[in-house]
């Protein structure tokens, strides 16, 4: 599985891209320097394997 995160500035929320490629997620994200929050709800239900 691959993430792939765009930060876009003047975004106000996290948007999925629907790419619709098998085993690849893209989103576009707040481009919020310094911003946790915001990895926080991207990576929220994330593991490694």
């Amino acid at each position: 599985m691959i993430l792939v995160v765009n930060g876009v500035d003047g975004l106000e929320s996290v948007v999925n891209n629907g790419w619709g490629y098998p085993g690849i997620c893209s989103l576009s994200s707040p481009n919020r320097a310094g911003d946790n929050k915001t990895w926080g709800y991207l990576l929220d239900g994330i593991s490694l394997m």
